[in-house]
């Protein structure tokens, strides 16, 4: 299993261990028949640089990349429009699922991109 921390710095450019519980995001990722990134911590202005770095290094190829977010604290509208962003730069055929989103998270999905996105698809809000 992989394991990934970011830093709180602004550009949070150095990744490190996450074994710590202070950097704002942290991700570590499950190998198996169905890949997951798990992510936790908070995409707010301190981590955005790195969410986005984050989400094009998992990315590969025209399969799907999961992402778990049951354990994220906050994404903000940035966090969210990267993630569209990212899903609007794979190749045809990918995509994104994403798994336990924040209840907000879908609510901005429905605002700002009423008719979805085609390859990222929001599988259901985090209790």
């Amino acid at each position: 299993m992989a394991s990934i921390g970011y830093g709180g710095e602004r550009d949070a450019d150095t990744p490190r261990a996450s074994g710590s519980e202070d950097g704002p995001l942290r991700a570590h990722q499950t190998e198996g028949p169905l890949p997951v990134l798990h992510v936790s911590g908070t995409v707010d202005l301190n981590s955005h640089k790195a969410w986005g770095r984050l989400l094009r290094q998992a990315t590969v190829g025209d399969g799907e990349l999961h992402l778990d977010l049951a354990q994220l604290a906050f994404i903000d509208m940035r966090g969210v429009s990267i993630l569209v962003n990212v899903a609007g730069e794979l190749p045809s055929g990918a995509r994104i699922v994403v798994h336990g989103s924040p209840p907000h998270m879908r609510r901005m999905m429905e605002v700002l991109w009423p008719d979805g996105v085609d390859a990222l698809t929001i599988k259901g809000d985090a209790q």
